[in-house]
């Protein structure tokens, strides 16, 4: 399976790809991509894809997690995650044999913490076109709490 997150706040999308750990845990990792509101659906699906394509299993459990917090935020060019998180809404994406999953989150409090709502979750064929799988991902954004 391949994850990213995309998280939308009040001027841009930040597309992150996601690995998990030798240890069994999601993990933020390279690339942080950020993009306009204003990007057009295709370029907001394809920096989808290389972020998906950029998740990695089995990647090395980070051993500082200030460290790894630091390059985080560094990453997102923020000091706080609550900064950040205000108001935002985020979607996780997996794509697993030939589907594109869009998983709404509800913001808890602004400081970096999301529930998933499982009951809302879209699925697209990730061979869709780039219109039909930006849909499902905006979609998955209007069921965001």
């Amino acid at each position: 399976m391949k994850s990213a997150s995309i998280t939308k706040n009040k001027t841009h999308y930040w597309i992150v790809s996601q690995s998990k750990t030798k240890d069994g845990v999601w993990i933020a990792t390279l690339p942080f991509i950020k993009l306009d509101l204003g990007v057009s659906p295709n370029e907001l699906i394809e920096k989808l894809f290389i972020a998906l394509n950029c998740s990695k299993q089995n990647v090395p459990h980070p051993k500082d997690w200030k460290a790894f917090d630091n390059f985080f935020l560094n990453s997102l060019e923020t000091k706080s995650f609550k900064d950040f998180y205000k108001n935002a809404l985020l979607c996780e994406v997996s794509e697993n044999e030939n589907i594109i999953s869009c998983l709404p989150t509800k913001n808890v409090g602004g400081k970096g913490r999301f529930d998933h709502l499982p009951e809302l979750e879209v699925k697209v064929s990730a061979e869709a076109s780039s219109e039909e799988i930006y849909h499902t991902l905006d979609v998955a954004f209007s069921k965001c709490g």
